[in-house]
């Protein structure tokens, strides 16, 4: 996977955690889905950037942040029973660490 590739992935990732956060907000009045959204997203964003810019940092960012968002939502998910948004959101991060891990792999890349 390129860096563009991954870079897209990423902001794609943290477009969808953003939008989580607002509709967390818009449907539950959740200030907390809001705060928590808006600033996973934003970090996100900001690594995907990083990523296109070819700053390895920026995966190593994404990475940690897709571990904390799975176990997060699926901790959620296995309380709740709830596919939306908890089990999507898991899997979704799920999907998303293993392509970060391929793309780490491939590359070689380390966070030091």
């Amino acid at each position: 996977m390129t860096s563009q590739t991954t870079a897209i992935v990423i902001w794609v990732y943290g477009a969808l955690v953003l939008l989580g956060g607002v509709i967390g907000f818009l449907k539950a009045k959740s200030k907390p889905s809001l705060i928590a959204g808006g600033v996973s997203g934003a970090v996100l964003l900001a690594s995907g950037w990083a990523v296109w810019t070819d700053k390895d940092f920026g995966v190593w960012v994404a990475v940690m942040l897709a571990i904390i968002l799975m176990m997060f939502f699926a901790a959620r998910f296995m309380k709740t029973k709830n596919v939306m948004p908890a089990g999507m959101m898991s899997g979704l991060s799920f999907a998303v660490l293993v392509a970060l891990i391929v793309r780490v792999i491939q590359s070689g890349s380390t966070p030091w």
